[in-house]
């Protein structure tokens, strides 16, 4: 007959780790998962820029040159008239011309900054497609104005009011942005005003009436504007997500991937160590007759625990990393997400059971007297 199963307190106090080591594994844990977490992170963070610029609230459809579908590489421009003719059809509120290039920033006294920047233009201070968020200052408005990423003011070494060159032309910056910074390359927003009226426009924002049907007066504004392609909202943001990330996302999902499963290595690692630390006490609980289901659910139940308290602080450690990048350097942005912290939570918490059932594994399979041998 199996003898009973030994008092709780000391069934639980024959597995608790000893409080170092405990403390040590936790830590282990956190740092683990503030590594996938910022990695994650790095990447939401393009596709905050994304959403940001191509994507903003104030406008529904977008008129572009056919063959091109996103803001990222865009190629080709529209009419001169291509506003006006969009302004015509029925359900169109608003229609703005915006200007997509590259220039070339320079700022600095002696010491002098280079920095080449993706140019929106857009019609005026409140015209469509302009930054969404701004951290100080205002849109840009006139010949002479323009707003910065704060990561590309940070690059350039500007404020608030110094004077830069922008594509050989004096300016001022009047505005620093956020979520506008793409990683390879950050955003510069100027006023059409700085340039002649004649100048095709790249795209053509469309704001429609609160009751309009975007795909119908998508299709009217194909018809009237002969080699031009009409996107929704979504569908632009979509396509401009995937040509920005077109370069690197092998190497992000790769990176991410290879961080994750050697975070979740380490976890099992760290609490099979843990659990090791604690085989005499298993092996005596064995020998007592505890059963073997009962001693797998109280491993697995505190690696568990430490798994999770380790994916909690690390997840609580990255606002705060976030935070002091956003101050000290802002050209490294992260934008946390819960479900990322969620599913690291659930993987560490697996990593860790199993990790901790190793040793019992092996304790099954030899008499419990085996386990006291160096």
């Amino acid at each position: 007959m199996r003898p009973a199963l030994p008092e709780l307190p000391l069934f639980f106090r024959a597995l608790r780790p000893r409080a170092a080591r405990a403390f040590l594994s936790v830590l282990g844990i956190g740092a683990a998962a503030l590594l996938v977490l910022v990695l994650l992170g790095a990447r939401r963070s393009l596709e905050t820029g994304v959403v940001a610029i191509a994507g903003p609230p104030d406008l529904d459809l977008w008129i572009a040159p056919r063959g091109t579908d996103n803001l990222v590489r865009a190629s080709g421009s529209l009419p001169p008239d291509a506003p006006k003719a969009a302004r015509a059809i029925a359900g169109v509120a608003r229609a703005d011309p915006v200007l997509r290039t590259f220039v070339t920033v320079e700022a600095g006294g002696r010491e002098r900054r280079h920095a080449t920047l993706l140019a929106l233009g857009v019609r005026g201070p409140d015209g469509l497609a302009g930054p969404a968020h701004l951290v100080a200052g205002r849109r840009p408005s006139g010949l002479v104005e323009v707003a910065l990423d704060r990561a590309a003011a940070f690059r350039l070494g500007v404020r608030l009011g110094d004077p830069v060159l922008a594509g050989g032309r004096p300016a001022i910056v009047v505005g620093l942005t956020r979520d506008t910074n793409l990683l390879a390359t950050q955003v510069l927003f100027f006023d059409l005003a700085a340039v002649d009226d004649l100048e095709p426009a790249s795209f053509v924002a469309v704001r429609l009436v609160p009751a309009a049907d975007a795909s119908s007066v998508a299709r009217q504004l194909e018809g009237a504007l002969p080699g031009t392609e009409v996107f929704t909202r979504a569908n632009f943001v979509k396509a401009s997500l995937k040509e920005a990330t077109s370069g690197f996302r092998p190497l992000l999902v790769l990176v991410s991937a290879l961080g994750l499963a050697v975070a979740t290595a380490l976890v099992a690692l760290l609490l099979q160590g843990l659990v090791e630390d604690r085989r005499p006490d298993v092996a005596v609980l064995l020998a007592m007759g505890s059963p073997p289901a009962s001693l797998a659910g109280a491993l697995v139940a505190h690696a568990a625990r430490l798994a999770a308290a380790g994916s909690v602080a690390g997840a609580a450690l990255v606002p705060l990393l976030a935070l002091a990048l956003d101050r000290l350097a802002p050209t490294v942005e992260l934008s946390s997400h819960v479900a990322d912290a969620f599913v690291v939570l659930l993987l560490f918490v697996a990593a860790g059971a199993a990790g901790g059932l190793v040793p019992l594994a092996r304790l099954l399979r030899v008499e419990p007297v085996e386990a006291f041998r160096p």
